[in-house]
């Protein structure tokens, strides 16, 4: 059983870097809408949008913590 756990982890693993990858290449975005000052509500949208990862990413964190 312990296996499957490592491998839930690791699984957990893989998927924080990927939205930490995706979360650097939208801020990237924003950021550069925020340099050229053209904020929109799409810009807004994304900056929300860059929330809701850094709180997955939150969420996957505390999962594979407690489950080490």
């Amino acid at each position: 059983m312990g296996k499957m756990k490592g491998d839930r982890n690791d699984q957990l693993s893989d998927i924080y870097d990927r939205l930490q990858e995706l979360k650097n290449d939208l801020a990237e975005i924003v950021n550069d809408e925020f340099d050229e000052e053209q904020e929109t509500e799409q810009t807004e949208a994304l900056y929300d949008a860059l929330e809701m990862i850094d709180d997955t990413m939150d969420t996957v964190a505390g999962v594979i913590d407690i489950g080490e």
